[in-house]
């Protein structure tokens, strides 16, 4: 079953390669501002690194490295992310700046208020759920079969 998923990733990261291509090629015509910013400056080492991450992760999957391959994948979502990020700086949207785009400081406390507050329910919670499989585990270890 590994080899088909290895075989479908290696099928769909070439399509996906060449449709990121293609998609450099209309961001060219219908967002020069976006692609001046990718290809020019700050973000091209970004991007440049998303594609040597993505070309490595086909050749390591071709050769079975699976770990590698997750690090290597990761590696080319981050670039493309932080990419995009760098090329549209200082703007978070065609015409939004970050300073405009940026919440006020009542819905800032609001969010902290309300991430203590989950904080402190989840996190007893979750402590409880580890413990109690862990617990689980440890009786069916020590059982004579």
């Amino acid at each position: 079953m590994a080899e088909a998923f290895r075989r479908r990733a290696l099928g769909t990261g070439a399509v996906v390669g060449v449709l990121s291509a293609a998609g450099l090629a209309v961001l060219r015509a219908d967002a020069p501002r976006l692609f001046a910013g990718l290809t020019r400056g700050h973000a091209l080492p970004l991007l440049l690194l998303s594609i040597a991450a993505g070309i490595a992760s086909l050749l390591l999957l071709a050769r079975r490295s699976y770990l590698a391959v997750r690090i290597t994948a990761a590696l080319a979502v981050t670039g493309l992310l932080w990419g995009w990020a760098v090329g549209q700086y200082p703007d978070l949207l065609p015409g939004v700046t970050l300073a405009q785009a940026a919440a006020t400081p009542a819905v800032l406390a609001a969010t902290l208020g309300s991430l203590a507050v989950g904080t402190l329910l989840l996190v007893p919670s979750l402590w409880w759920l580890y413990r109690t499989f862990q617990r689980d585990q440890s009786r069916q270890q020590q059982s004579p079969r």
